[in-house]
C-alpha cells in the first residue's frame, strides 16, 4: 500500500473558474498511482481532472496533458525545466496553474484583468497568487510583448 503525499494545488488567472471558483486547495493523493511507479506530474493532471474539474475539462486538460496557454508552475519554477509530465511528486509540493493564453480561456476575471494590465502595467492584482518575482517578470514580458 502506498503511502499519501500532501500537494498545494493553486488555480488563477481564469483557471480558478473550470473548478468552482476554488484558486486554492490542499489534496492528498497516493505517492504511486500507477504501480510500483511514482506518482508523477501526468498522473496528478488526470487526478484532477477526474476529481476536482467541475466543467468544460476541455479548457484545462489536452490528452495526459494541460491544454495549450496553461502555464504550470512546480515550486515556483516552470515545469518545462522540472520534466513537465515525468515530474515526479513530492510531498508539500505546490502546483500552480495559471492560464496564460491572454484571456482566451474564458470570459470574465481574467480578461477584465487583462484589460487594466494595459492601462496600467503596474497593477498586478489580477496576479494574487502568483509569488511576487515571478508578478514582477510576467509584466516584464507582457509589456514587451504589447510594446507597453
Amino acid at each position: 500500500m502506498s503511502s499519501l503525499i500532501k500537494v498545494n494545488l493553486t488555480f488563477s488567472g481564469g483557471v480558478e473558474l473550470l473548478f468552482n471558483n476554488i484558486k486554492q486547495k490542499i489534496i492528498e493523493i497516493p505517492s504511486t498511482i500507477n504501480p510500483p511507479k511514482p506518482t508523477t506530474m501526468k498522473d496528478l493532471i488526470l487526478w484532477i481532472k477526474d476529481n476536482l474539474l467541475q466543467e468544460r475539462s476541455e479548457l484545462f486538460v489536452s490528452g495526459n496533458t494541460v491544454r495549450p496557454g496553461i502555464l504550470v508552475l512546480i515550486n515556483d519554477t516552470d515545469w518545462e525545466l522540472e520534466g513537465e509530465l515525468e515530474y515526479e511528486i513530492k510531498d508539500n509540493d505546490e502546483i500552480n496553474t495559471v492560464d496564460a493564453s491572454n484571456g482566451s480561456m474564458l470570459q470574465g476575471p481574467f480578461s477584465e484583468g487583462f484589460r487594466s494590465l494595459n492601462e496600467n502595467s503596474n497593477d498586478a492584482q489580477w496576479l494574487p497568487v502568483i509569488p511576487d518575482r515571478l508578478k514582477l517578470e510576467l509584466i516584464k514580458l507582457l509589456e514587451i510583448y504589447y510594446n507597453m
